[in-house]
């Protein structure tokens, strides 16, 4: 954490953040116009048209935040607590290599690796393939975390952008999202 009178250089952390229900952030909503979305981004998207994802009758559907684990064409498989990927032009299988996944898959600082999910990944024998113009969303709160797992891939559409940093509340969420 940022501490008065240090010095800092490149790639220390000085914030961390965490996204928590009722949480306040700012989200890109521009660069996806540009550049596809990457694997590992924390990613808001829109629930409307999900459907195990029910719609407030006065305020419609929920936005969700969550760390993109699937591009179109990826195969995905969880063997607790692991992710594991193969991208749609890549032939071997391998771990999820990117810094999120990397420290949940650790299972330290309160995470717990990732759980099987229910209807998607629900068994490492069986893998998903995220459909065209789709994208799989995982909840670094695995065991707790109602997520593509349970309702299905996020359709491309849905997208609103990549997360960056959690404003409110100051304490203990403030910060950049990783």
């Amino acid at each position: 954490m940022f501490t008065r009178g240090r010095t800092y250089h490149r790639g220390d952390i000085i914030a961390r953040g965490a996204v928590d229900t009722g949480d306040q952030v700012f989200v890109d909503k521009f660069s996806y116009n540009f550049v596809k979305p990457q694997r590992g981004n924390v990613f808001v998207f829109r629930t409307n048209r999900i459907p195990l994802i029910p719609e407030d009758p006065q305020t419609g559907a929920p936005f969700y935040i969550k760390r993109l684990a699937g591009l179109p064409g990826d195969t995905l498989r969880i063997d607790p607590p692991l992710v594991y990927v193969k991208a749609a032009n890549e032939t071997p299988e391998h771990v999820a290599r990117e810094f999120g996944f990397q420290r949940v898959m650790s299972a330290k600082d309160g995470y717990r690796g990732y759980s099987a999910g229910r209807e998607y990944l629900a068994a490492s024998d069986r893998p998903f393939v995220v459909p065209p113009h789709s994208y799989f969303a995982l909840g670094d709160n695995s065991y707790n975390s109602y997520d593509s797992r349970y309702w299905g891939p996020v359709p491309e559409e849905n997208l609103v952008g990549r997360g960056l940093i959690v404003y409110w509340p100051f304490y203990p969420h403030w910060g950049l999202i990783r």
